[in-house]
Parts: C-alpha cells; structure tokens; sequence
C-alpha cells in the first residue's frame, strides 16, 4: 500500500533521467563529497548572456544514496537576475532530494523496528541545457529516484528564463506573437501520435483537445519541443514523450522575450496519518506565486477545507459502522490539473476508502473549476 501510494505522489510532484547509480557500500556511511564547480559541455557559454557551471554533491548514509549535479548560473551583466535563477533551480532540487530523503527515513525506521534491514533510496539530480542565446535559458532538471520495485520514477522539469529578469515563461511567453500558435502545436503533436497510435493510451490521447497554459516545453535552435510526464499519456516503457515542433512552423519565429510575470505555481500538498484504525494518504493541489494573496489564499483554503471535510464525513460514517463492511480503514486523496489558460485551472480531485479488506468501497470524482481573477470556484461531480 505505502509503495503504491508514493508512487502515485511522485509523479503527481509536481522532474528524466534513466541512469541509476549504484549504491557504494564500501564508502564511509556519512561521507559527503561536493565538488567545485566545473562545465557541463560545450553549449553552456553565451558571451553576451549566461554561463553555466556544474557543481557535483555527492554522499550516501543508511537512509540515502545522493548524486545531484546542479547548475549555477552566472550573469555577467546582471547579478539580480542570476540570483533569482539560482534560488530557483535551487529549491527545486532541495525540495526533492528533502521529500526523497524524508521518505526513506520514514519507512526504513519502520523496516529496523520489525526486524528488516534499511535499504538506502536513490536521489539522482542531472541537468541539460538546450538554449541559450537571444536573453533566453532553457534548462531542464532530471530528477530520478529509486525506492525500491521493478525501477525507479523520473520526472522532468524545465525552467525557460528570461535573463533579463530572471523569470521563468510559459509557451506563450515565447511563441505568443504567432497567430494560432496553440493549434499549431496541438497539429503537431496528435500528427505524430497518429503515426504510431498504439504506443499511447487512447484514453488520454482522446482528451488532449488542448495544450495547457503552462505546458511542459523547453527549446532548441531548431525547435520548441513538448514533452508529457511518465504515465501521462503512454506507459513506462515511454519514459518522457517528448514531441520536436520546428521553429520554422511559427512564421513570426520566438519573441523578443520580457517577462514581467511569472505564470502561477501548483504545489502539490502531502498529509499522511497513520492509526490503528483509521489510514490518511492525502495529495492536494495548492496554488503559489499569484499576484492577488487575498485570492490565493481564498482558492488554497477552499481546496484545503474541501479535502479535510471528507475525512471529517468518513469518521463521522466510521462512527455508524464500526462492526461494518461499510466502516473505511484508509482513504486517499490524488488529482491533477488542468491550466486552461492564463485565468482559469481545472483540478480533478478523487477521494477514494478501502475496508478492513482493502476492498475500494467508496471512489468519488470532483472537478473543480477555479476563476484565478477572482477566486470563485465551480464544482461538479465527473
């Protein structure tokens, strides 16, 4: 059950990379190596714009066996935005290698107290840079970790900065002065699906009538390439599917790019409570960096209270069936998103029990639609 529920968070976490590194046993437990920054490759150095260097931390314990290769962006001309950048990348691989390591000390403290031997988790961290030129960074962070099972989870997430602020844009930040650019991409991308249909999930190819606001993407000199998360819309065997639109299908080419503002941020939230009689696994949305706090936090509360009260109605049902098939033992709150655009997302949100049998007996599906300009929230059943 815990491994199916981590699985299911870490691809809802809200970063590819395939290469495992072996665990060392015969280094010293708490050791900790972090080397001096150095390049990555031959297409870090813009002379008018960012260097990257590579900074290596490596270090394995009982709980965790660590290789993270970060990068530290440098701006010459412009220290502000260079140290946006940074804090950027930074807690995005902090936050990870935190969750990772939290997880792994909970479960193998639970493994030592019945008898069972610690099995470090795996945290890798590489990067690539793919554009840089024209005031734009386009980097990605490959996040891998192995908690044990058939293989481990990848996630990748890009940052495409403007280096004259320091913020990170979405598709339209760069493709926006091309007339229909959406529907160029959405031609593209079902164009190469149909070429190859059995390889994805009908499923999921069925709902993809738009690209969202804040779709993953990064570029190269020669194309805007969009790319889905494991499971999103193929099996694992995919890994990342990545699809290469060429630059020459926009007729007006890339923007000159100013981003002033950055797109919302969804966080995922995770709340787990374990008892004898009663499990919580919770995973909720919660929405950062919008303007508006008043409305922020009018949106995050909502969605917060609307999870809870769930809990709160099952205890209150458990309390009419203690000696019941009908009593739920465990309950599990997942969703995902939709960023239909600049003003409006879409979460689905499914509240799933289990009895004592950890039989499901109770699945529900809401979709919540919320107006990011004012807050309001419409909600339906699916």
């Amino acid at each position: 059950m815990r491994k199916v529920i981590y699985l299911i968070l870490v691809l809802l976490l809200t970063t590819n990379f395939h290469g495992a590194f072996a665990i060392d046993t015969h280094s010293d437990p708490d050791s900790v190596e972090i080397s001096l920054p150095r390049m990555v490759n031959n297409i870090l150095k813009d002379e008018e714009g960012a260097t990257i260097e590579n900074e290596e931390k490596v270090y394995s314990n009982k709980y965790v066996s660590v290789n993270i290769n970060k990068p530290i962006v440098k701006i010459a001309k412009n220290k502000e935005a260079e140290g946006i950048i940074n804090n950027k990348i930074s807690k995005r691989i902090n936050d990870f290698e935190e969750y990772i390591t939290k997880l792994s000390v909970r479960d193998n403290e639970y493994n030592i107290k019945v008898g069972l031997e610690p099995k470090p988790y795996v945290i890798n961290v590489n990067n690539n840079v793919t554009y840089n030129k024209n005031n734009i960074l386009s980097i990605t962070l490959n996040l891998y970790s192995y908690t044990g099972g058939a293989h481990g989870s990848s996630v990748d997430e890009t940052f495409n900065f403007d280096i004259n602020t320091g913020n990170s844009g979405v598709i339209e930040d760069f493709l926006g002065n091309n007339r229909n650019y959406n529907k160029i991409i959405l031609d593209n991308v079902k164009a190469t699906i149909n070429k190859n249909p059995e390889l994805y999930f009908k499923e999921a190819v069925d709902k993809l009538n738009v690209i969202p606001y804040n779709q993953k993407f990064f570029l190269t000199d020669k194309d805007l390439v969009i790319y889905f998360d494991e499971y999103e819309i193929a099996p694992y065997v995919a890994g990342i599917p990545k699809f290469y639109i060429p630059l020459s299908k926009f007729p007006k080419g890339l923007n000159k790019v100013n981003i002033q503002l950055e797109a919302p941020i969804i966080k995922t939230i995770n709340y787990e409570e374990s008892s004898e009689d009663f499990n919580q696994y919770l995973s909720y949305p919660k929405i950062e960096n919008m303007i508006n706090k008043d409305i922020e936090m009018k949106i995050n509360n909502y969605i917060k209270d609307e999870v809870f009260k769930f809990i709160k109605d099952i205890k209150a049902s458990n309390s009419q069936n203690k000696d019941s098939d009908k009593y739920v033992k465990g309950v599990t709150t997942y969703y995902k998103s939709l960023f239909k655009d600049k003003n409006s997302i879409i979460f689905y949100i499914t509240y799933s029990g289990n009895n004592r049998k950890d039989e499901n007996i109770l699945l529900i599906n809401k979709i919540y639609e919320v107006n990011l300009q004012n807050g309001e929230i419409k909600v339906k059943n699916q």
